[in-house]
């Protein structure tokens, strides 16, 4: 989470990537899919949470300030 977290300040969250991701956290992309495949049985994983409230801020805070 915590390369994801640095990702999406630095280019944002369109501009991230999954492949980005797991180059900055040096894991195998199959590791991340396998993770958040099986993490959340029956429940969002916390990631995918924590990605989709950034979305929202992100289209929230686009409507605001852009024209």
């Amino acid at each position: 989470m915590a390369a994801a977290e640095k990702l999406f300040l630095a280019n944002g969250v369109e501009a991230t990537t999954i492949s980005s991701i797991v180059e900055e956290a040096k894991v195998a992309k199959g590791t991340f899919y396998h993770y958040f495949a099986h993490a959340g049985r029956g429940c969002a994983p916390p990631i995918a949470v924590w990605v989709m409230w950034l979305c929202r801020i992100d289209r929230l805070a686009r409507r605001a300030f852009l024209p």
